[in-house]
């Protein structure tokens, strides 16, 4: 049985809801716009993830995004109709420092003459 929705059309969805969004003559709503801004984040991650390189993978709709979910449908064969569901894409992510983080941070110093003789640049923060 094939899924109703499968991530493909879930992308040709999005491109309607992009193009719907940034094209509205009144502003939305801030929690619309929070939506919208997370449904495009999560295309733009599919998108980036599958090879259609979106541009700047930052929720906002822009030419190269719309250009990679374009060229996506097309190479899946894809209409732009089927509604968006990029509800499994986590964007955000959780990390936990390690010692080996810890042991990149260190003390620069401050001109490029001393930089150079120091054995590696390090990180000056984890910040």
């Amino acid at each position: 049985m094939k899924p109703l929705c499968t991530p493909a059309a879930a992308i040709a969805g999005a491109l309607i809801l992009i193009a719907l969004t940034s094209c509205a003559t009144r502003g939305p709503s801030p929690s619309v716009e929070r939506a919208s801004e997370d449904q495009t984040l999560r295309t733009q991650i599919f998108l980036d993830s599958k090879g259609f390189g979106p541009g700047v993978v930052d929720g906002r709709p822009g030419e190269f995004t719309v250009k990679a979910i374009a060229l996506y449908q097309q190479s899946r064969g894809l209409s732009a109709d089927p509604p968006p569901d990029t509800g499994n894409i986590e964007p955000y992510s959780s990390y936990s420092i390690t010692d080996k983080d810890l042991g990149a941070v260190g003390t620069m110093a401050s001109g490029p003459k001393e930089q150079s003789k120091q054995e590696k640049l390090p990180y000056t923060s984890l910040l």
